[in-house]
């Protein structure tokens, strides 16, 4: 009966090392598996902030343009009306000429 707890006890102790190795495995494969999220978490919000930025650039020639399009307007709503008083102080200039 010696004999056989004594075989028994380096069995135990080969299969703790065994639990001790697979558990420091797993630890290890967590650890890489956290890291590759951090560096996909930051890839993604360097493409968030990158996408925004694109955004912002691709807003101010649009709004600059809006802005080119309200300028030419109003300045070709200036060339009617000057060209409508002309006519009038023509019209009128005609009426006061003396025959």
């Amino acid at each position: 009966m010696l004999l056989l707890k004594s075989l028994a006890l380096p069995r135990a102790f080969g299969s703790q090392r065994a639990e001790q190795c697979h558990v420091h495995q797993q630890r290890s494969e967590i650890d890489q598996v956290a890291t590759a999220m951090n560096e996909l978490t930051a890839t993604a919000q360097d493409v968030d902030h990158i996408t925004a930025t694109a955004s912002s650039a691709a807003s101010l020639p649009e709004a600059t343009t809006r802005k080119g399009n309200q300028t030419v307007k109003r300045a070709a709503e200036i060339s009617i009306t000057a060209k409508e008083v002309q006519a009038l102080g023509e019209d009128e200039a005609s009426k006061c000429v003396i025959q």
